[in-house]
């Protein structure tokens, strides 16, 4: 979304492919309806922010999911961008070395789409593996991942009679265990957030073990079983009573929340060391990121000690453009957490915050390289991000 309203805004003619049924991935499909680090340098997330501020019942950074599938549609819209949902990639065309043609699968059946430049915001980076660029996945020394979680929305709480367990991971971990259910989340307790219109978002479910960025029967199976938790939490719950008497579940996630993918091989790699130094970069496409290194479990017990401690703070750090270009398929850029990185810097960078920075200034350089005829490496930064400030600056 932030790439394609990026591209568009910068004077491209974009198309945007969507898997599911709205727009947004994780905050909307996979009901994590949390924006997660809110990198407000961002005129994309502003933008989102003022609009769910004024339009709807948010709690920002908290916000119903329905409420941003209308709110992103209507961004589109508005820039220009033409969209397709329910259409997944198949497969990749290249041509002396370009990406050349997506391959998608829908209702209208397989379809080609040519461009002068792609963008990858997959989060499994799937167009760039398809189109032979490298990558890297799991933890480089055991080959481990961390896991994915399926989340829910739940009703009929009232607000005062559960104030002591909503933002409180460890008073939500007691009750479920009082409930005689220990969610696999495990060491991370389990969260309960307010979200608006009577709506709490549950997360307390790790799927440990399963590959569901590139096997879709694992995925099936990860998401099967993460519904069953979900299911059986609330039903305890409820069985209290209490407070918890008239808990319903609203939905569980139609995407699951996979945290871990394809790392796409890049021009830059974002490392550990640039985090624990704090490095700048001298082509930031991202300035300043905070967010600690957040690896989870990869197993319910029995983590590899290097794995086990890495819940870290980092000094503010840039991730550069450079970790956005695709290193081995010259018209490729890619944005979120499919972007050229380590283990443990992904556990960073991943989140929703700093994902809509990074298509913001992936867009406006394929926006430009589209226009000169350049693949993006032969772009400079100055003239990226003298034209990234003319976008913003455009679009209050």
């Amino acid at each position: 979304m932030a790439a394609a309203i990026s591209a568009a805004r910068a004077g491209a003619s974009v198309r945007l492919i969507e898997a599911n049924g709205c727009l947004g991935g994780i905050w909307t499909a996979g009901l994590v309806p949390y924006i997660i680090h809110a990198k407000r340098e961002s005129c994309l997330m502003d933008d989102i922010w003022r609009r769910m501020a004024e339009q709807h019942d948010s709690r920002l950074p908290f916000f119903n999911p329905e409420d941003v599938k209308f709110v992103l549609e209507q961004m589109c819209e508005e820039a220009g961008v033409s969209f397709q949902l329910h259409t997944r990639l198949a497969a990749a065309a290249m041509e002396n070395g370009r990406l050349r043609y997506a391959v998608t699968e829908s209702k209208s059946g397989r379809q080609a789409w040519g461009g002068k430049v792609f963008i990858d915001t997959t989060g499994d980076g799937d167009l760039g593996a398809l189109a032979g660029n490298g990558y890297d996945s799991a933890h480089e020394g055991t080959g481990l991942f961390q896991p994915s979680s399926l989340n829910c929305l739940v009703a009929g709480l009232d607000s005062a009679e559960i104030a002591d367990v909503v933002n409180d991971r460890w008073a939500m971990r007691k009750e479920l265990e009082g409930a005689g259910v220990a969610p696999s989340y495990g060491l991370l307790g389990a969260s309960l957030f307010y979200v608006g219109a009577g709506l709490y978002f549950l997360q307390a479910t790790h799927q440990y073990g399963y590959r569901v960025f590139d096997n879709a029967r694992e995925q099936t199976r990860a998401t099967v079983k993460g519904r069953a938790e979900n299911h059986r939490m609330v039903c305890a719950l409820r069985g209290l009573g209490g407070k918890w008497r008239n808990i319903v579940m609203v939905a569980t996630a139609e995407q699951i929340g996979n945290r871990e993918g394809r790392r796409l091989h890049g021009l830059a790699t974002v490392t550990r060391n640039d985090l624990m130094k704090g490095r700048k970069q001298p082509d930031p496409a991202v300035s300043g990121v905070t967010y600690l290194m957040n690896v989870h479990p990869v197993k319910l017990k029995g983590n590899p000690a290097e794995i086990r401690k890495m819940l870290a703070p980092v000094k503010p750090y840039d991730i550069p453009f450079r970790a956005l270009v695709a290193k081995d398929v010259a018209s490729l850029l890619m944005a979120g957490r499919c972007i050229s990185g380590d283990f443990f810097a992904h556990g960073s960078y991943r989140v929703t915050g700093y994902a809509v920075p990074m298509g913001e200034t992936a867009g406006v350089a394929a926006a430009l390289a589209a226009r000169t005829g350049h693949v993006p490496h032969e772009l400079s930064w100055e003239t990226i991000s003298d034209r990234r400030r003319e976008v913003r600056e455009g679009h209050p």
